[in-house]
């Protein structure tokens, strides 16, 4: 079970008690704190997931750090799905569909905008569809 101890994802903090029956922690929220950091995210999560022969699905990715793990030779670019809620309507319905039909070996929301029980829900319905769900809050250095 996931125990999230503030809605804010900004300041979000989990806890992660396993179940007897459940090894497999479905929703992982990560902090990084700089670009190169971000492209190092993607490129873990490429080499864990795009070898899966399933889609990994990026919503709202940082352009940049994107563009760079795509010029990589080592990344299977061609499985990343690019969305941005600016051209289309992510909403979290959408997202628990992605999660739960089990096309995606990952889904990947950057900066995202939801509620403690919103989290749940998605935490729910990935492990369901037996997706992972990667939460990565990008926390920028201004120079």
């Amino acid at each position: 079970m996931l125990a999230i101890k503030t809605n804010h994802i900004s300041n979000l903090n989990l806890i992660n008690s396993k179940a007897t029956n459940d090894d497999h922690h479905w929703l992982t929220v990560k902090s990084v704190d700089t670009a190169s950091e971000l492209t190092n995210e993607y490129n873990n999560i490429c080499e864990n997931y795009c070898s899966k022969n399933k889609w990994v699905l990026m919503i709202n990715p940082e352009s940049e750090s994107l563009d760079q793990l795509a010029s990589s030779q080592n990344t299977h670019s061609e499985k990343i799905l690019r969305v941005h809620s600016n051209k289309v309507n992510v909403s979290v319905n959408n997202i628990k569909t992605a999660l739960d039909k089990g096309n995606c070996s990952v889904v990947v929301l950057c900066n995202p905008t939801f509620s403690e029980n919103q989290l749940m829900q998605l935490s729910d319905y990935a492990k369901e569809g037996k997706t992972q769900c990667i939460v990565l809050k990008s926390n920028p250095v201004l120079h």
